[in-house]
């Protein structure tokens, strides 16, 4: 028998690039996560990514985000980001977008 579970996971730091343990305290993995909700207001700001280190260029992203998810216990959650922090998370959804 197998057993086939379509799980994703996203590990998420609000608090990159603060201390280590302002850092630790932050991370979340995030089960199955979804934008439910988007802001029309957009903003436009330069990006890269690790993927293709050498390709930069302006980016439409909405200024807010809300999301919900699921803890690794099966808690179900949800959050809104709001600036850099929405524009690096939507960056990493479309990483993992199966669309």
């Amino acid at each position: 028998r197998a057993l086939l579970v379509d799980l994703r996971l996203m590990v998420f730091n609000e608090m990159s690039g603060e201390a280590p343990e302002i850092e630790k305290e932050h991370e979340k993995v995030l089960v199955n996560p979804v934008i439910i909700e988007m802001s029309q207001e957009m903003e436009c700001d330069e990006e890269g990514c690790l993927s293709f280190p050498h390709l930069h260029g302006d980016v439409l992203r909405s200024q807010w985000i809300d999301v919900e998810y699921q803890t690794l216990q099966g808690e179900a959650k949800s959050v809104t980001y709001e600036g850099q922090v929405a524009r690096i998370f939507q960056h990493a959804d479309i990483h993992e977008s199966k669309h």
